[in-house]
């Protein structure tokens, strides 16, 4: 689906540049479709971190199937597109709740500028996690928790910018 969504704007780009289309209101329900559907990707993966941490017996059988299923489908597809993902997720970074997040987490999130920046980062992540879950790594660590917090913090972001910007 998302390719039928993104063959336009690429027309769009190249015949109006990247100015005009994000006045359009095609543009902006095609932005509105893709953020979306990166949104239920992250809210599954989410799904699968959790269970991967929830204390099991047979916890290496279960990281491994959760690895098979983590979802980076939607993502991909706007890499493969070209398009620049700050047309897409061109919104501020999420604001941070400083006191009650790790300090660490915080001092590596301090390089992410802006929104695509951040997106870009749980996806890196999410490949990083899977790729060690594959090789059978133990599944509460650092890195799980960091990968959790960053789609956490960027999901209330998006459910924040939803109720601001509405569909044209």
């Amino acid at each position: 689906m998302i390719e039928s969504l993104i063959g336009p704007i690429s027309e769009w780009l190249i015949k109006k540049g990247q100015d005009k289309i994000k006045e359009s209101a095609e543009f902006q329900n095609t932005r509105l479709a893709i953020r979306q559907a990166v949104v239920r990707e992250l809210r599954l993966n989410r799904a699968f971190i959790d269970e991967v941490i929830k204390p099991k017996e047979d916890a290496t059988g279960l990281t491994l199937a959760m690895a098979e299923e983590l979802d980076v489908s939607a993502f991909n597809k706007l890499e493969d597109s070209f398009i620049p993902i700050e047309l897409f997720f061109d919104c501020e970074r999420p604001t941070l709740d400083e006191q009650n997040t790790d300090g660490q987490f915080l001092n590596w999130s301090n390089q992410l500028e802006n929104e695509a920046l951040w997106v870009e980062r749980i996806y890196m992540r999410l490949r990083i996690l899977r790729a060690r879950w594959r090789c059978g790594k133990a599944p509460t660590n650092k890195s799980v928790q960091y990968v959790r917090w960053l789609i956490d913090t960027w999901l209330k972001h998006q459910a924040n910018q939803t109720k601001t910007h509405r569909p044209v």
